[in-house]
């Protein structure tokens, strides 16, 4: 069986990645009000840790963990008029199983799907499409900018409970 890397031109490839990845995530949900009554459209709360494997020269599959804020919708009480429906942030906690593929000129596109839970609540699925650069590269050690959209979903409603765009920076080596 004849082994793609060792007869490849870009000796960087190698079969493992361990990306951290820390950004910026934009609400799309509408108003969206914090605790303290203000309301929020950005949060800088975005942090995912991955291990990706090589299937070959273009992709590649991998584990993500991470948290960030997502919408979660609330009754709140409006003086005399009574209760109105309002979305909050709430910080989740998920685990997803990434694909990606590398199209040429270091782009690669890739899907995230896995299982992610509020820190009080029930465990909801998450959706992700994400479009990826990257930046540098020193030998093992590079950097990729990641434009991202996530939805938390509930499968069994066919329902999409909240949306968010992420601009995310991501710092990897090849183990």
């Amino acid at each position: 069986m004849l082994d793609c890397f060792s007869q490849s031109k870009d000796s960087h490839i190698k079969k493992f990645s361990f990306l951290v990845s820390s950004g910026i995530t934009l609400h799309t949900d509408g108003n969206i009000y914090k605790r303290d009554g203000l309301i929020a459209i950005v949060s800088v709360d975005y942090l995912e840790l991955g291990l990706y494997y090589s299937l070959s020269q273009v992709t590649e599959i991998g584990v993500s963990f991470g948290k960030n804020v997502f919408t979660q919708e609330a009754k709140i009480y409006q003086d005399s008029s009574g209760f109105t429906i309002a979305s909050f942030l709430q910080n989740y906690q998920w685990a997803a199983i990434n694909f990606k593929i590398n199209w040429g000129n270091k782009w690669y596109i890739g899907v995230k799907f896995g299982t992610i839970e509020p820190d009080n609540g029930h465990a909801e699925t998450l959706m992700g499409i994400y479009l990826e650069k990257e930046i540098f590269r020193m030998q093992s050690l590079f950097s990729r900018f990641k434009f991202e959209y996530d939805a938390r979903t509930s499968i069994k409603q066919f329902h999409i409970n909240s949306n968010q765009i992420n601009f995310i920076i991501c710092l990897g080596f090849n183990l």
